[in-house]
């Protein structure tokens, strides 16, 4: 769809989500190249959230917006009304403008540890730690903790690393969760629904 912003390469692209209208959000940091911000092969010189419309790429933030880490995981909230980013030990919250670009980025938490990230019909934040220590946060939409589920350490050695590195709701009712975590995927069944995004059908 889009590999390019204002003529040059991503350095890139980690994760996206999409609008019921069917315009698309995507993280992209240097993360996704070999030597990361040092490497010969980075063309665009910012860490970047960027929204895809119409075919083109606009920047809707950068790292001149914040100045610690890069952009990583990213949900909408269920109305659409906010956009959620994950930016090195933070979590930001934009709001959505009527052209879909976002504007006036407010922290929404501070936690240690960020990747992925997706939202319930609820508009709770369901947060991974990344590397470690293997756990699923879970944060409702005016920034309080409700809890976190944690992932089992595998059994048998070498031990290998817990991590939960993103989320994703799907089974036919929505209420399943899949989570990403370094060698291995889990499934678990929940009470809440979980926002599928994407074209309303």
């Amino acid at each position: 769809m889009v590999d390019r912003f204002e003529g040059k390469k991503f350095n890139g692209p980690n994760d996206v989500i999409v609008k019921s209208n069917g315009s698309i959000y995507f993280t992209d940091g240097n993360s996704g190249l070999r030597l990361g911000a040092a490497s010969p092969l980075r063309e665009i010189a910012v860490n970047g959230v960027y929204l895809v419309k119409d075919g083109k790429a606009t920047q809707v933030a950068s790292n001149k917006d914040f100045k610690e880490g890069f952009p990583n995981g990213i949900a909408l909230s269920p109305d659409e009304k906010h956009l959620y980013v994950t930016i090195g030990r933070k979590i930001m919250r934009y709001e959505v403008q009527s052209d879909d670009t976002v504007a006036n980025p407010t922290e929404f938490i501070d936690v240690e540890g960020n990747d992925g990230l997706k939202v319930d019909t609820n508009g709770n934040l369901f947060s991974t730690t990344g590397n470690g220590p293997g756990e699923v946060r879970i944060t409702s939409s005016d920034g309080k903790r409700l809890g976190s589920l944690r992932l089992p350490q595998p059994v048998g050695e070498p031990r290998d690393q817990i991590c939960a590195t993103n989320v994703g709701f799907g089974d036919a009712d929505g209420k399943g969760l899949y989570i990403t975590a370094c060698t291995h995927v889990y499934h678990l069944r929940l009470n809440t629904v979980g926002v599928r995004p994407g074209p309303a059908s």
